[in-house]
């Protein structure tokens, strides 16, 4: 499959009671086949607690509150994959993540990354093995909270412009249409500041190297070769009368800026990947770390 677009253990509960509709699972540790989300819920909340270090009253209550917005978010996305998946909880590694990502989100606190923590974590929960999706969620989850919303709206443009793909437009207006879905949430942030580069290649989300570059151009025409008939204007004729994506493609032009010589890295990836998936239907993230 082409890499662009098509798009410690759990606290022991030995009083634990399954709901009417569930299995009684104990035995030294948690089970969790059968059992209702309200009580993964709970023993997802009593690991975070016994792993987060204690604060003042006040400030331990936000931290709680700030960590259950990612428990919740992520067992809302889970109840909607294969009841099978959620035995993947038991694997340490996936529970090391939600620990990580808890902690993370409660000591940060922007409410749009339990949204990003927990797209991450799900596509961690369905690659429990080592592998470079599990590897790069991992990353990325320690990585969120080093980043501001902009930083992560950047890389979902990179995301976009070169990885991604779109093999079921017909006409240069689907194009237009689907960069324009796809961009504009996210344009705002595009820019070639290198203080805002060198952010991202310090915190390995991006390689930044002067020495190479990509022409988009060339990408571009690539990918639809039969409906481009003006090459020479091939940011326009894509964007249309859409400033916003126009500011998008221009900003990636071989010749201009240093957004050409700014490659992803598969944590970047992943972080634009979950990005991306707050607002639109996207691929599995294995399809471009795999």
């Amino acid at each position: 499959m082409s890499d662009r677009l098509n798009a410690t253990g759990v606290p022991e509960r030995q009083n634990l009671k399954s709901g009417n509709n569930s299995t009684n699972i104990q035995a030294q540790g948690s089970v969790y086949v059968g059992m209702q989300y309200a009580d993964i819920r709970q023993l997802l909340l009593d690991l975070f607690q016994q792993n987060y270090e204690t604060l003042l009253e006040d400030a331990n209550r936000e931290a709680e509150r700030r960590a259950a917005e990612v428990v919740d978010a992520v067992l809302n996305k889970l109840a909607k994959l294969p009841p099978s998946l959620v035995e993947n909880l038991r694997e340490p590694g996936i529970q090391r993540a939600l620990v990580q990502a808890q902690v993370e989100h409660a000591t940060t606190g922007d409410h749009d990354d339990a949204d990003i923590y927990a797209n991450l974590l799900i596509q961690k929960i369905q690659h429990p093995a080592k592998n470079l999706t599990s590897i790069a969620c991992q990353q990325a989850i320690e990585t969120v909270g080093k980043l501001t919303q902009r930083h992560m709206d950047l890389l979902t443009c990179l995301f976009v412009v070169q990885k991604t793909n779109f093999p079921s437009i017909s006409s240069v207006k689907d194009w237009r249409n689907t960069l324009k879905r796809y961009l504009d949430p996210f344009a705002y942030a595009i820019t070639s500041d290198l203080d805002v580069l060198r952010h991202l290649d310090a915190t390995a989300c991006i390689a930044y190297d002067t020495t190479l570059a990509m022409d988009i151009r060339v990408m571009l025409r690539g990918q639809h070769p039969e409906l481009l008939n003006d090459p020479a204007d091939i940011f326009r004729v894509l964007a249309g009368s859409n400033d916003e994506v126009f500011s998008v493609l221009s900003a990636f032009d071989s010749g201009l800026g240093g957004l050409k010589s700014c490659f992803l890295s598969n944590k970047g990836i992943a972080i634009a990947h979950a990005n991306l998936a707050r607002h639109l239907p996207v691929s599995p993230l294995a399809v471009w770390v795999s």
